[in-house]
């Protein structure tokens, strides 16, 4: 079980614990919502600074960037240029395979960050910048239980060894980081629940649809995107 949380810590972050040496890393998805809760919290850190909320929420999203190493990102980008590209399911695939950065890549990045900013300075409760990468990260194990994976690549390696009891020792995680931070702003913070499901559901849906299935990089696509709707949400209601 501890080398499973070392490697997800290792891939999700850049905290130089080393990858075990292991052919089921799979396992690790059941502890992808604790890894969230540990990217949370270093972003959460940030938040109780005594600065203006324009400077906490810049440094949060730096932060973010930082300790995640982009990762999440990169596969943002892929997808944006391959999933909105009006070509054969082939040539999508081609597009997300290619180093080279599109137009949608850059646009969607830069609305990406520039949501978060945004978003982060409606957050008055420092416990609320845990959330978002934990429903991020919870929602990607929900997509590799629920759809099919359309790649042979480091999408199908992570999940070697995966089973139906992760996802629920990983929704048992997400369920008890969400109640804690209910204690301790109120039970509005459920919201982002529901939001999380159908998010998922939608992206995965409209990947199996346009691109065959999903990859690494639509789990980091559906990650940023669950990421930015749980800020703004959590924003709205407890702002």
């Amino acid at each position: 079980m501890l080398n499973d949380l070392r490697v997800a810590i290792s891939f999700l972050t850049i905290l130089p614990l080393g990858m075990p040496n292991t052919t089921q890393v799979g396992r690790s998805f059941a502890w992808y919502p604790l890894v969230g809760v540990m990217i949370g919290g270093g972003v959460m850190a940030i938040a109780m600074l005594p600065i203006s909320e324009q400077t906490r929420a810049w440094l949060g999203v730096v932060a973010w960037v930082i300790l995640t190493g982009g990762l999440h990102l990169d596969g943002f980008g892929d997808t944006c240029d391959g999933l909105f590209a009006s070509v054969p399911l082939e040539r999508r695939r081609e597009i997300m395979k290619d180093p080279r950065t599109g137009t949608w890549a850059v646009v969607g990045l830069i609305l990406l960050l520039l949501g978060k900013l945004v978003g982060l300075q409606a957050l008055r409760s420092p416990w609320l910048w845990v959330l978002p990468p934990l429903m991020g990260r919870w929602a990607m194990v929900l997509a590799v239980q629920f759809f099919p994976s359309n790649s042979t690549g480091l999408g199908a390696y992570f999940r070697t060894g995966f089973l139906p009891r992760h996802t629920v020792f990983a929704t048992v995680c997400m369920v008890a980081g969400l109640g804690v931070v209910t204690a301790l702003t109120g039970p509005a913070v459920w919201v982002v629940l529901p939001l999380t499901l159908g998010l998922t559901l939608g992206i995965g849906r409209m990947a199996q649809r346009r691109l065959g299935g999903l990859n690494g990089d639509v789990y980091g696509f559906l990650c940023e995107v669950v990421e930015l709707v749980a800020v703004y949400a959590l924003g709205s209601v407890n702002g």
